[in-house]
């Protein structure tokens, strides 16, 4: 909803009237908006997975008007192609899936773009700590005089356990 909102806004701002779709392309609405969304890109106003869930609702937007008989253009609001992609499920079994595609997806970079070499790629950007950091940390944990949690922190620090190792040891370990 908030993107269809967003969309409307978009619409209102710059007079647009969003069931008008003449035979050029860059004056039909999808196709602005899509330019609006790549120069908020460009700007860095918006990343570009958010522009991309914001291209995504439109289209899924207007199929839905279309198929609902609400419009009718005499030109097509986006250029449709088909193409498979190839994934592996969870049972390690190679399958593809044709998808449906749009001229008017924003694209998204698959690249991560933090430094490789300073963090650990574990669901997110993950770095050791600094000696300095492992210092306070200590010291912190000595200040505050909890047996548990120092306890929980020390295995962590000195073994490289994770929380869900650390904290189910049972008592005979």
């Amino acid at each position: 909803a908030t993107d269809l909102v967003s969309f409307k806004r978009f619409l209102e701002e710059d007079e647009v009237d969003f069931k008008y779709f003449p035979k050029r392309k860059l004056l039909r609405p999808t196709y602005k908006y899509r330019s609006y969304l790549l120069q908020q890109i460009t700007t860095q106003q918006i990343a570009p997975s958010t522009a991309k869930r914001k291209m995504g609702s439109i289209i899924v937007f207007y199929r839905w008007l279309q198929e609902k008989g609400f419009i009718n253009p005499l030109f097509p609001m986006f250029e449709e192609g088909q193409m498979y992609i190839n994934f592996t499920d969870n049972r390690g079994v190679k399958k593809s899936r044709e998808i449906t595609t749009t001229d008017i997806s924003v694209k998204v970079s698959k690249q991560n773009t933090t430094n490789t070499d300073e963090f650990i790629s574990d669901g997110g950007p993950l770095r050791p700590l600094f000696r300095e950091e492992q210092e306070a940390l200590i010291n912190a944990l000595k200040e505050r005089g909890n047996t548990e949690i120092t306890l929980i922190h020390y295995i962590a620090l000195f073994t490289g356990a994770r929380i869900q190792t650390a904290c189910t040891f049972k008592v005979s370990t």
